[in-house]
């Protein structure tokens, strides 16, 4: 049985350090539940300072009314990562924003059933593990170069598992397991020799049967109960088209991450991530408060979403049952029947989610000092710190960095009383009741930050059968859309090949030898729907086709006529990079990537010219386009003009909002916020500063 604790005077990210204190004591698990997937990566890497346990984040779920026909492979590996660390006991702390821990998954024993443990000297049939593998979600490739991918050599089965570092390989001899061992997926040399592994799913909707079993006939009735209600017949034909894709993904295993969204049909009790944590465990809940109104906004704006849904029956009212419901919120504070739960706040307030609380804890905590390279000055306070009984400790983030404050530290008779610690801190914290300081370097001096350029794996086309997956959607240059169905063997003409199988609207099917695959493309769409499958005997294609090229020309002629009016029309040349704006992305607290600086000082350049900039900035989720969009709002308010950043929704316009208050939060610099859910007094005020500059 565990608490329900109150830890006050924790704002920001200085619950690093005491999290990092528990999970040593305890030597379990720990989760931390934050507001947004930025605060989530900050917490997560301030906790790698302070301890070595396995540090993850779960990923954030987008707009969870959407349904996606394919997702980020890299956000369904991450949370895989997760769940496996986790159900796997490791000494792990899981940092997650709200959303994604809301999610609802399989209920843990089904996760861990699905999981298949491999020793050496036991027996295990090759042909039984390919099956399980193939079941469990991984992808057959020629090699196992991504997670979530498995090759087969002979009596030896590659297997990449998600969360680890490097693949491992395992070789039979006859019905036992030889041999185990990771191995370097670029060299293919050997690392380290295993005695055991256990092979997690490599997606989140496992296959239980009795579950699908379930899901299907949920499905069925629900839809059923919809199509029965009076609907013209279009809207029949919506919900009748998402009820049997539904029932396909289920038939015929394809596109599991499409399932994920109906979860709630396979399972009368989901699980969540909070659910997969071995004891002892501990729960953060990080600024309760602020994560209410995280949860308030996605609540609005899911209504809303919600309500277009059901009006164009593309969904019924059961599809919904599995989506992030903020009552959950309850049952991660219901933890503390098992586990101790940890509620932080800057000051003592009512903690929403729970009406009992069994003990405050109060720190006094604030920000380190910042001394920005002024050494003397430096030198002078940790003096005072030392001299007051403070325990002192600086993140250093390289060796050449480590040597210089040793040298620094020797001078100044402290080399003794301060100890340097190899890593990095986003920023310095003091707890000043207990007398202990952290300082990063950002704290210490201006420049902290390695300015590396770091190169990024670019997207492929199809080069290889093993580039696309059963179940992809697919273009064929000649044909249009259809849906790849998987590779068979064919003797044309007393030769035979492997042919890559298309299925078209229809009994319709096209047969592609892997050798002319470059005439074929995966398809890319903007829709949160399935897209529509052509007719290869049908003119629907060309028709297409003709359609884009003439939209296309028609685009092509009004963009020309609107560039050249913007290039006659003089614009607002910008002065070069100030001090304030080195300062400024001095103190963005990760590491740029190299194609963040170079848009950063492309566009930085164009504001700096009298023409009026063209220029569309794409990068995945995650890759830091807000943080390039921030240097040149930056530059431009400095110049004393103002910027407005238009986004698609209200939840995301109140993330971007909070991301710019904590950004600019050291400048005088007026942020202000738009949306249908401030209200018209708010609105005005707003507006009217605006409109007087």
């Amino acid at each position: 049985m565990g608490k329900r604790i109150n830890l006050t005077g924790l704002s920001e990210i200085r619950i690093a350090p005491l999290a990092a204190s528990y999970i040593e004591e305890r030597n379990g698990q720990g989760l931390i539940l934050t507001t947004s997937a930025n605060r989530a990566k900050r917490i997560a890497s301030d906790l790698s300072f302070f301890t070595d346990a396995k540090i993850l984040v779960l990923p954030d779920v987008e707009s969870a009314s959407f349904r996606y026909e394919a997702k980020s492979t890299a956000e369904l590996t991450d949370r895989i990562a997760c769940l496996a660390a986790l159900s796997g006991e490791e000494k792990t702390i899981v940092v997650a924003p709200v959303l994604g821990a809301l999610k609802k998954l399989p209920p843990k024993d089904v996760f861990f059933r699905d999981s298949v443990l491999l020793q050496t000297g036991t027996s295990f049939h090759r042909d039984d593990l390919i099956a399980r593998l193939a079941r469990m979600g991984y992808e057959r490739a020629a090699a196992a170069e991504s997670a979530g991918q498995f090759a087969v050599r002979g009596d030896i089965v590659d297997v990449f598992l998600p969360g680890r570092e490097d693949p491992v390989r395992i070789e039979f001899f006859d019905t036992d397991v030889d041999s185990i061992r990771s191995y370097d997926a670029m060299t293919q040399r050997s690392k380290e020799v295993l005695d055991e592994v256990r092979i997690w799913p490599a997606q989140i909707m496992v296959h239980d049967a009795d579950a699908f079993e379930r899901g299907l006939k949920n499905i069925t009735a629900a839809y059923g109960k919809a199509m029965r209600k009076p609907h013209s017949q279009e809207q029949l034909d919506k919900l009748r088209e998402t009820r049997d894709y539904l029932i396909e993904c289920i038939e015929e295993g394809v596109n599991d991450q499409y399932l994920e969204g109906a979860i709630a049909y396979f399972y009368d009790e989901p699980g969540f991530v909070w659910d997969y944590m071995a004891d002892p465990a501990f729960l953060f809940v990080d600024d309760p408060s602020r994560m209410e109104e995280v949860l308030n906004f996605y609540d609005k704006e899911e209504a809303e979403n919600r309500k277009v849904i059901l009006e164009r029956c593309s969904g019924v009212p059961e599809d919904f049952r599995s989506l992030p419901d903020r009552g959950d919120m309850r049952k991660a504070a219901l933890q503390s029947e098992r586990c101790d739960v940890y509620f932080c706040t800057p000051f003592t307030q009512q903690i929403p989610y729970t009406d009992t609380l069994d003990e405050i804890v109060s720190f006094s905590t604030r920000q380190a000092p910042v001394f920005n390279g002024h050494m003397e000055l430096l030198e002078q306070e940790l003096k005072r710190y030392v001299k007051n009984g403070y325990r002192v400790t600086i993140a250093c983030s390289s060796e050449d960095r480590i040597r210089n404050l040793q040298d620094f530290l020797g001078r100044a008779g402290l080399e003794s009383r301060v100890e340097l610690r190899y890593g990095r801190l986003s920023q310095g914290t003091e707890f000043f009741d207990r007398k202990i300081l952290y300082l990063s370097e950002s704290d210490i001096f201006i420049h902290t930050k390695s300015q590396s350029r770091r190169k990024k794996s670019k997207g492929r086309e199809i080069k290889a059968f093993t580039d696309i997956r059963k179940g992809d959607y697919v273009v064929h240059e000649a044909h249009g859309v259809g849906r790849f169905v998987g590779i068979e063997k064919l003797t044309v003409d007393g030769s035979q090949r492997d042919y890559l199988k298309i299925r078209y609207a229809g009994e319709d099917v096209l047969y592609v030898p892997v050798d002319q695959m470059e005439s074929i493309q995966k398809y890319v769409g903007s829709e949160a729907t399935a897209p529509k499958i052509n007719r290869l005997s049908g003119g629907d294609w060309q028709k297409t086709k003709a359609r884009a090229k003439a939209a296309i020309r028609d685009m092509a002629e009004d963009f020309l006529k609107m560039s050249a009016q913007r290039q006659m029309t003089p614009g607002y040349a910008f002065g070069p990079d100030s001090t304030w704006q080195k300062e400024f992305e001095d103190a963005f607290p990760y590491e740029e990537t190299g194609d963040q600086l170079r848009a950063a000082e492309e566009i930085k350049k164009d504001m700096e010219t009298p023409n009026a900039m063209d220029r569309l900035l794409c990068g995945d989720v995650g890759y830091g386009k807000t943080e390039v969009a921030a240097r040149a709002i930056f530059k431009c308010l400095e110049a004393g003009k103002q910027a407005a950043v238009l986004v698609p929704t209200t939840i995301l316009a109140n993330q971007h909002y909070h991301t710019f208050l904590e950004r600019f939060k050291d400048y005088p610099f007026q942020i202000e916020m738009l949306s249908r859910f401030r209200t018209e007094k708010q609105q005005e005020v707003v507006l009217k500063g605006l409109a007087t500059g």
